[in-house]
């Protein structure tokens, strides 16, 4: 079976697709991502058949203008509009970049944000499932995890998601208007039934996001979707012998987010850093962090996979993406949230109310003070690191990516059988 994977976003939105399309293919089913043309290598590094569409949402974000759709004391509906502003001009030719993907697909994993592929698959009247990496779906648990808002009443929690649902589409109207144009140009397939949503996967540990009550039966909490590492890293003498040396050292990483100041931010975490007197890996990622000389008590590193490096740390600093929260919570560290934008204050919250960390700074509040006292409890406070290992094991014993492929399998048996 030919099965299409569709999603848009930074790394770490595509590192999930990258883990369900390596457990879909270990089950012989030919798999194809597609996603946007700065992912290519890391698809195809794990041997992945890769589509690529015409969107690089990580270069926008590195821009002045994306950063500032994002920046901190920014709205969500502010970046959201932004967004759309910006993929104006490329609506179209992501549209049929969607569609050459879709070609001889039998049934497709999209992520919410692949709606030009969503519209196509209902034109061709495919199945296809909705894979979210952040809980998405009106309830009264827990507020919409687009909004930087902890707790705010059962039906206060309800209506954010209903109002970030209809802003999200208010917003888009006019490039998703320019979408239902173009769906009536593609081929029509015919065949005897429409194309339908058969099920909604969080790829979320459900010890993280205990799945709501009121959320439908084909709505699906199947544990993170996480990807082995490559077989070509190895970590360099340097860092293995700065990690081992000493007690073990704290991680400092900020992922694919860019800062428009990254000394004076780098400046800020290092400072904190040395005032709750830690040792430091520092990961410099995608530039939130300028260039750090590398001395006792830091080490500046590129990258290196989170499965390998977190459990080795006391506790990790990070920005609370979806992918680097479920690593932190895996390796069974505390977790010091500094969100700066998205789903990320959802995140940074959700480690603190499970008391695996300490309550998140948000980049607009960050200061030396306040990361130096979280830096400091992380590691110093026993319940914190209890809890977190007791997460960790119940968590290892979850396959989120091998409980999705058995729901996709037992959902299309089921639907050749009706």
């Amino acid at each position: 079976m030919r099965i299409s994977l569709f999603s848009l976003g930074t790394r770490g939105d595509i590192q999930p697709f990258i883990a369900l399309g390596l457990a879909l293919k270990a089950a012989g089913h030919q798999v194809v991502l597609a996603t946007g043309s700065d992912h290519e290598h890391l698809v195809r590094d794990y041997d992945l058949d890769f589509h690529s569409l015409p969107c690089r949402f990580s270069d926008y974000l590195a821009t002045p203008a994306g950063w500032a759709s994002f920046a901190p004391g920014r709205s969500f509906y502010f970046g959201l509009n932004s967004i759309w502003g910006a993929m104006r001009g490329e609506a179209e030719p992501l549209f049929w970049g969607c569609w050459e993907a879709l070609r001889g697909t039998d049934v497709a994993v999209c992520s919410p944000t692949a709606i030009p592929a969503i519209l196509l698959l209902q034109r061709y009247q495919l199945p296809w499932f909705l894979a979210m990496l952040a809980p998405a779906l009106a309830t009264t648990a827990f507020p919409s995890p687009s909004l930087p808002i902890r707790a705010f009443g059962r039906p206060g929690h309800y209506l954010t998601h209903k109002l970030v649902t209809r802003r999200f589409w208010k917003v888009g109207r006019d490039v998703t208007a320019l979408w239902n144009q173009l769906t009536p140009l593609v081929p029509h397939r015919p065949g005897p039934e429409r194309g339908t949503q058969l099920a909604t996967f969080v790829a979320a540990s459900p010890q993280v996001i205990p799945p709501p009550r009121e959320w439908p039966s084909n709505v699906h909490t199947t544990g993170y979707w996480m990807s082995p590492r490559t077989a070509a890293w190895e970590p360099s003498s340097d860092l293995q012998r700065f990690i081992t040396e000493h007690e073990p050292p704290i991680c400092v990483t900020f992922g694919s987010m860019p800062d428009p100041h990254p000394e004076a931010f780098q400046a800020m975490v290092l400072g904190a850093v040395r005032r709750a007197r830690q040792r430091a890996v520092v990961v410099t990622g995608a530039g939130a962090l300028g260039a750090i000389p590398n001395g006792a008590d830091v080490i500046e590193i590129g990258a290196a996979p989170h499965d390998w490096l977190f459990p080795r740390m006391r506790a990790v600093v990070h920005h609370g993406g979806a992918g680097t929260t479920a690593a932190g919570l895996m390796a069974g560290v505390p977790n010091v949230i500094v969100p700066l934008l998205a789903d990320q204050p959802f995140w940074g919250y959700r480690v603190y109310d499970l008391g695996v960390g300490p309550r998140p700074i948000l980049r607009r509040h960050l200061t030396e003070d306040r990361l130096a006292g979280a830096i400091s409890a992380a590691v110093r406070d026993e319940a914190i690191r209890d809890r977190a290992r007791a997460l960790k094991y119940g968590m290892r014993a979850e396959d989120g990516a091998a409980r999705a492929l058995e729901l996709i399998e037992r959902y299309l048996a089921g639907r050749t059988h009706q």
